[in-house]
């Protein structure tokens, strides 16, 4: 069977039975982890809400129970319920609107990050959704929504989504919002797999787009390891919050020529640190601003300097497919992405030697 992910599957039916061909092609779609030997006793994979009621009252009658999956990118596949209802959102509400009225957008919760993306830059808006461009929103939604910017706006979920609509066990179909069944609105963002209902559609809040710029640099780590981090710690701290996003990777590049098919870190490679710096300004002066903390590198870690590139113009699209270059699509290689958050209070030293 092959391990390709499609973010856009197909089936024949509704409801996947144990044992056919589509049932173990749904089952293996994923694109963090080989599949664990968990089988559900059905697969459904709903189209509307009415078909969401449909599948938890089956569930009912085999007193079983149910796991929900957008995207599958969480590596533990706890979505993959062993002889219980995996729900598969993929093909539900699979669509996005842009309301110009209330400025909203809506949308289904396995349409994906590059999606949301796309049909923003359509109607000249932003809605802060995920890195990853395969991500399902539900997942990245309901996991806590550490979309752009997020140092300084906030989790999308909790700041920039407005309302969801929900089958709740008892099989109605409910709105949840600020005004209206707040408790399943205050419990479904950030819940994850623990949430108590199926979301089948988000409304999030926009605003005018403006212009993604990006200035890079490389470092060969060397023996500069705690010095380079805790001059990036440091110069993050300077950065303003707002509009500005900072990342940080660390790798061979010998791990990205072309023809190297191994996982093994070769004995003379030079590990590398690399830095994004990007941000959301109108005008090149107001990302040169906001990125000006990392302008004066000390003498010491210049020495390590590999390459640096000013500030440019980006697109969100550009930042997908380097992603798509880093992680294993390009080798069919089955790849984790987890998440860190650091308490502010622990002191930068404690913070590095931790990350070493």
């Amino acid at each position: 069977m092959s391990a390709t992910y499609n973010t856009r599957p197909t089936y024949s039916s509704n409801i996947l039975i144990r044992g056919s061909e589509e049932y173990e092609r749904c089952r293996r779609n994923n694109p963090t982890a080989g599949p664990p030997d968990r089988y559900p006793r059905e697969i459904h994979v709903p189209h509307t809400p009415d078909d969401v009621v449909k599948a938890l009252r089956r569930a009912a009658e085999l007193r079983t129970i149910v796991g929900v999956r957008s995207g599958g990118h969480l590596f533990s596949l706890g979505a993959l319920v062993h002889d219980g209802i995996l729900v598969d959102t993929a093909c539900l509400n699979r669509q996005i609107d842009y309301d110009s009225q209330t400025q909203e957008i809506s949308f289904g919760p396995a349409v994906r990050v590059e999606e949301l993306s796309a049909k923003l830059a359509t109607v000249g808006r932003f809605f802060p959704h995920g890195h990853a461009p395969t991500v399902g929103s539900a997942g990245f939604l309901m996991a806590g929504g550490q979309g752009w910017f997020v140092r300084g706006w906030g989790a999308t979920c909790q700041t920039w989504i407005t309302k969801i609509q929900v089958v709740v066990p008892d099989g109605r179909v409910v709105t949840a919002s600020k005004t209206e069944n707040q408790d399943l609105f205050w419990a479904a963002r950030g819940s994850g797999l623990a949430f108590f209902g199926v979301i089948t559609k988000f409304w999030g809040r926009t605003i005018r787009a403006s212009t993604l710029w990006e200035r890079t640099f490389s470092f060969e780590l060397r023996d500069k390891y705690r010095e380079l981090m805790t001059w990036f710690f440091e110069k993050s701290q300077e950065t303003p919050k707002y509009c500005t996003d900072l990342n940080l990777t660390i790798n061979y590049p010998e791990k990205y020529a072309v023809g190297v098919d191994t996982d093994e870190i070769p004995k003379n490679s030079r590990l590398h640190l690399g830095l994004a710096l990007q941000c959301y300004a109108d005008t090149y002066s107001e990302a040169k601003a906001l990125l000006a903390a990392f302008d004066n590198i000390p003498p010491e870690l210049q020495q390590c300097l590999v390459e640096m590139r000013p500030v440019q113009k980006r697109e969100f699209k550009d930042i997908f497919q380097r992603k798509r270059g880093l992680i294993g699509a390009a080798k069919d290689e089955r790849w984790q992405i987890i998440s860190l958050l650091n308490d502010p209070s622990v002191p930068l030293p404690q913070v590095s030697s931790r990350l070493s």
